[in-house]
């Protein structure tokens, strides 16, 4: 696991032999965060953490993430801009974007920009391990 921070942990091994995986996570609440940790556990290889997306793109500047999920309500450049900004400079990464409410505007600027899923919070563990899950499987195809 990463962090915003540049401080790395072992994440979890993928057992099935396939690619490594990485998962960036940009949401400003470190309970999010943990909890995303914890449904992510077997399905990463490694979990990068960023406060914001202004941190996200300078720390991913020469590599991107397997898939990326993000808080739609970020301080700063929210998450569907950030998806905006990736599309733009040629950086197709398949994007869950996570909000607090449902704002059926920022939902449809999110899937037209690209984003695989637009999930409200509480989010139910089920439905976004299956949504990360099928991302990066259809990322090992590629």
């Amino acid at each position: 696991m990463i962090s915003g921070d540049g401080q790395s942990a072992a994440g979890a091994n993928n057992h099935q032999g396939t690619k490594a995986s990485c998962v960036a996570v940009v949401d400003p609440d470190p309970t999010v965060r943990d909890g995303l940790d914890a449904l992510l556990g077997d399905l990463a290889t490694e979990i990068c953490h960023y406060d914001s997306a202004e941190e996200f793109l300078r720390a991913t500047a020469d590599h991107v993430p397997d898939c990326l999920i993000t808080e739609v309500w970020l301080p700063g450049i929210s998450g569907v801009e950030l998806l905006e900004q990736l599309n733009e400079a040629g950086h197709h990464v398949p994007t869950i974007l996570l909000a607090r409410d449902g704002d059926v505007a920022m939902a449809v600027r999110g899937i037209r920009a690209g984003a695989a899923e637009y999930i409200e919070k509480p989010w139910v563990d089920s439905r976004l391990r299956q949504s990360i899950r099928s991302i990066l499987a259809r990322h090992e195809i590629h």
